[in-house]
């Protein structure tokens, strides 16, 4: 996200290659686009909700809610 890359990035041939060059094993276990904007962004995200939630929880209760 904070690369500001599209989600068809990791398809591309050009990627492909760069990380073949860097790794030839690693390109067999790239997730494809819509896997990474489906499955993992939502588990992602509601990782980070829940992460989220309980720093506001934790501050909450150690400042009474104020």
């Amino acid at each position: 996200a904070d690369n500001c890359l599209p989600d068809s990035f990791i398809e591309r041939p050009s990627t492909l290659r760069f990380i073949e060059s860097l790794n030839a094993d690693a390109v067999d276990h790239l997730p494809a686009r819509k896997t990474m904007g489906g499955p993992m962004l939502t588990k992602y995200a509601a990782e980070v909700t829940a992460e989220e939630d309980e720093d506001v929880r934790d501050k909450q209760n150690s400042t009474g809610g104020r």
